[in-house]
């Protein structure tokens, strides 16, 4: 959207101006060229990243809020946009989309409540996701709304046309009678005192804390002037009266009026002078006849530098101090300070908006998106004069470093910059220049050029020292150390390994495996020697021990680079991992559990303890006290402080080296080389953040469907799968803040994230969920109390616990029934098996009564009939005594037989009445009784028939 109060729609015309307001003046063309010719360009003590649209970033960003808590907030000319350091998002309070509004000003509250001013007028204010716009209803002046303050416990807006106060219910135009008789405001700023400055375009004003009445400070602005306050509480100010100046301490404001204006009035000039033109930020425009600055902003930072903006050109900075050493009402020498430019990588030369996050990242607005700058915590190596393929080795040397590469030799000890060594090298130019050089602790100098060894000893003469090798011989070294006796160890690829003493040189063959030279050599303060091959360390102490280490040991890291001896125990590390020794076994933290482990190929220790990586992913910094747990095979995240381009760190660790990438000198500095120079550090003044990061879950995804990441939140019924999408409350390294969660009920223990920041489940069922999320910050930090969501996955209606209680209970009812219809279709098989039996016994019982005992009755009587014909009276008397027997007999059965019809009747008597035992009972019961009745009138017949022949007598039955 076009700005036309920004100017720059039409940057030449502003070039135009500003050539005319120069070649008018009799002073500023000296003083800008003076600028032009010896301000430096870029800002190399800072590392720089920048966001385009390109990278989604939204263009035309005229106000910054916010910096806190990882969140920064953009206002620009296509409405609010939100940014956590990797994505940017416009925002979206509640369910409805914020309207596209071309913003100016933006204030963000202690309670995290929105303030915008808007171009065309107006003020919206976002809380909590609702939206409230202040307009002319609510009592704010017209105009668009360039400022927003809050002092004296009220919100302050400079609108086009008034300046307004608001009281928490309506706005209320201030005028003359509160001592303002502008009719229009352009800029507010609240000092640290609480005072309140206001600039009318014309005149200054000041509002104290606590008073009710503006005062005049009889100060006279240009347009578009602009505020900030120094670290001396110094207020400054730039406008096009006076340039970029201080004026004074708050207190002293009656005095500034009197302050000289030392910037020159505009002045016609030529279009064929305006390429000759110098520039000068001070005067580049002009409105309505008045001097307007394309200073947009201006910003003391924490440490004190201040930043100015200038619209056309860029970034500018100059240190503290210069800037406390400047009086007051003496404009800014552009010559004393840098620039940074779109030539430097700045997104683009409109630039506006100035604002520095809790982190100390300053942060800079532009029409095509957002830079941010920061210091380095790495300081390069500049001004070498060989960047040779081959790179550098360093080795400390007094109280600096000796760098050496394949062409020439340095000496280097900052402040001071790098000082050529010209007497380092004894060999004639046309020689094959050293590729490593080594020194020793005794002072000695050594130097291998894959075809000699040469030493140089403290004061002495260089020394041609010739291997035991066939004539012509060429071989790099893999492997360099010097021992405690000023000796040096040497591992030539392809030809063995030798050892320079007094004595001589000698080829030690029992450094090598299986007759491959070692890639790495180390030499401990007692004089053991480690020798470093692909996976295994061998090792010959100081009473000519041989050691040999593998993964049976735990030794894990590949390819061995670099070895060292630390109080912590030995380090060795590789192209897959570092490890540490101690009692004759090793831990190693592998590529595979963490790859800024891989491809060390330094390893420094610190006065402190620290441990000092220098690997494929940065420098990597071990805390001395933590040393001992992170070596430990664990689901424990690993906590480490690591330095990268971000920090200032050219390339990534040379991989190649004869002699170890990390050394530390004697001042207690530690040095590194990378594949594209050498760098150094202060440890004791690159401080790890101490500040714990809180993690916001910003939202639930679950069917296509965005919900909001409120506690409590419900989602719909029937969601098994989901994601949950967070982020820390870091600006600065975002990209290096590592996250662990957990889903409470479902993992049994931490989930490591990484860098990624979502989580995603499957397979969820209905219930109350409990997500737990941590996160480290960028210097390795690790939270400890985690953030939690709580939320609730509805159920369907056959997951309702009702619903089921219910199904359980129709099943059970069911089996019930099932059960109880089996047993009536049991008993009616049963009923009808019992009176097929019935049946057949009241047949057989028929049977023996009418027939059977009919048939011995008829046969008694028979009998006795003849036993009265018998003569012989004993034989009679026997015959009548055994049909006395068959008699009773008789009787007896024929009781039993009616014994049987009437347990048969009782039965089916019970069975009507519904008193049976059951089933079982009752079909037992019968057949029971039945086999008792059929074994008694067997038995008794088989005894009967048994006892022969017997005479029965039986009285005679009419």
């Amino acid at each position: 959207m076009t700005r036309h109060h920004r100017n720059v729609t039409r940057p030449w015309t502003a070039w135009l101006l500003a050539a005319a307001c120069l070649l008018g003046a009799d002073r500023a063309p000296a003083q800008a060229a003076s600028a032009a010719s010896t301000a430096e360009d870029g800002l190399p003590d800072f590392s720089h990243r920048s966001w385009t649209v390109r990278d989604g970033a939204p263009p035309d960003v005229w106000t910054l809020g916010g910096g806190r808590e990882g969140v920064l907030w953009l206002g620009t000319g296509m409405g609010l946009y939100r940014f956590d350091g990797l994505r940017f998002e416009r925002y979206r309070p509640g369910d409805s989309s914020l309207p596209a509004l071309n913003i100016n000003a933006l204030l963000v509250d202690e309670d995290r409540t929105l303030w915008l001013g808007l171009f065309d007028g107006g003020v919206v204010q976002l809380r909590e996701g609702q939206v409230v716009r202040h307009g002319a209803a609510q009592g704010l002046p017209g105009g668009r709304v360039l400022r927003l303050v809050r002092a004296s416990g009220a919100l302050w807006a400079a609108a086009g046309k008034g300046l307004a106060r608001f009281d928490g219910q309506r706005w209320h135009r201030v005028g003359e009678e509160q001592g303002y008789p502008e009719p229009g405001a352009e800029y507010l700023f609240r000092d640290r005192q609480g005072t309140l400055w206001v600039n009318s375009g014309e005149r200054l004003y000041r509002l104290a804390a606590g008073a009710d009445r503006f005062d005049d400070t009889g100060v006279a602005t240009g347009r578009s002037a602009v505020m900030t306050q120094d670290g001396q509480d110094r207020l400054w100010l730039a406008d096009g009266r006076g340039g970029v100046r201080p004026l004074g301490l708050p207190g002293s404001w009656r005095a500034w009026a009197a302050l000289p204006e030392t910037a020159p009035a505009p002045g016609p000039v030529r279009a064929d002078d305006l390429a000759a033109a110098p520039f000068s930020p001070s005067v580049v425009s002009s409105r309505d006849g008045q001097p307007v600055t394309l200073v947009k902003q201006m910003l003391f930072d924490s440490d004190g530098g201040l930043w100015v903006t200038v619209n056309g050109r860029g970034v500018f900075r100059t240190d503290a101090a210069d800037t406390a050493r400047l009086p007051a009402g003496e404009q800014l020498d552009w010559a004393r300070g840098r620039w940074f430019t779109v030539a430097d990588g700045l997104g683009s030369s409109i630039t506006v908006p100035l604002l520095e996050s809790d982190d100390g990242e300053i942060w800079v607005g532009t029409n095509v998106g957002v830079s941010s700058l920061r210091a380095q915590r790495i300081q390069r190596v500049t001004r070498l004069e060989d960047a040779a393929a081959t790179g550098f080795s360093v080795q400390p040397d007094g109280t600096g470093v000796l760098l050496s590469s394949s062409s020439a030799s340095w000496r280097v000890d900052p402040p001071g910059g790098a000082v050529r060594e010209h007497g380092v090298d004894p060999r004639p130019l046309s020689r094959r220049p050293a590729t490593q050089a080594v020194r020793a602790t005794d002072g000695s100098l050594w130097l291998w050029d894959d075809e000699t060894l040469w030493r140089s000893p403290p004061g002495g003469r260089w020394e041609r020292w010739n291997l035991p090798l066939p004539a012509g011989t060429r071989a790099a070294a893999d492997g360099m150390a010097a021992d405690p006796a000023g000796g040096l160890w040497l591992s030539l690829h392809e030809a063995g390994v030798f050892h320079a003493t007094r004595a001589g040189l000698e080829r030690i063959e029992e450094a090598e495996l299986d007759g491959v030279p070692p890639g790495a050599i180390a030499v401990d303060a007692d004089g053991a020697v480690w020798f470093g091959h692909d996976g295994v360390l061998t090792g010959i102490d100081d009473r000519g021990r041989h050691q040999r280490f593998g993964s049976g040991q735990g030794l894990r890291t590949g390819r061995i680079l670099t070895v060292t001896n630390t109080r912590h125990g030995l380090v060795v590390a590789g192209e897959n991992g570092v490890a540490l020794g101690r009692d004759g076994r090793f831990a190693t933290i592998t590529l595979d559990r963490d790859p800024a482990f891989g491809r060390v190929s330094g390893v420094v220790e610190s006065f402190d303890g620290d441990l000092w990586l220098n690997g494929a992913r940065g420098l990597v910094r071990l805390a001395a006290a933590e040393v001992p747990s992170l070596f430990v095979e664990s689901a424990h995240p690993l906590s480490y402080q690591l330095l990268d381009a971000a920090d200032g760190l050219p390339g990534i660790a040379r991989q190649a080296s004869a002699t170890p990438t990390a050394v530390r000198d004697a001042r207690g500095r530690l040095w590194f080389v990378t594949n594209l120079g050498v760098v150094w550090l202060d440890p004791a003044r690159t401080k790890r953040n101490a500040r714990e990061v809180g993690v916001d879950v910003q939202a639930l995804a679950a069917g296509g469907q965005d919900y909001p990441a409120a506690q409590g939140q419900q989602l719909p019924e029937g969601t098994s799968a989901l994601t949950l999408r967070y982020t820390a409350r870091v600006l600065s390294k975002a990209e290096q803040v590592r996250y662990r969660f957990r889903l409470v009920g479902v993992d049994a223990d931490w989930r490591d994230a990484g860098t990624q920041r979502e989580a995603t489940y499957a397979n969820l069922g209905p219930g109350d969920y409990r997500f737990e999320v941590l996160a480290s910050n960028p210097d390795g930090l690790w939270s400890r109390q985690p953030t939690v969501l709580a939320f609730r996955i509805a159920p369907m209606l056959h997951q309702h616990p009702a619903f089921r209680w219910a199904v359980a209970l129709v099943l059970v009812v069911a089996v019930w029934a099932g059960y109880r219809l089996r047993v009536r279709s049991l008993q009616a098989r049963w009923r009808l098996r019992q009176a097929d039996r019935h049946r057949e016994r009241e047949r057989i019982a028929r049977d023996l009564h009418d027939t059977l005992l009919q048939g011995f009755q008829g046969l008694l009587l028979g009998l006795d009939a003849s036993v009265r014909r018998v003569a012989d009276a004993a034989l009679r008397h026997k015959m009548e005594r055994d049909l006395t027997r068959a008699e009773a007999l008789l009787a007896e059965g024929r009781d039993r037989v009616g014994q049987l019809r009437q347990r048969i009747d009782d039965e089916d008597a019970a069975d009507r009445e519904g008193h049976g035992e059951g089933m079982t009972t009752a079909a037992a019961a019968v057949e029971e009784a039945a086999e008792d009745v059929a074994t008694d009138s067997v038995a008794t017949m088989a005894g009967a028939a048994m006892t022969g022949p017997t005479v029965w007598r039986v009285p005679v039955r009419t």
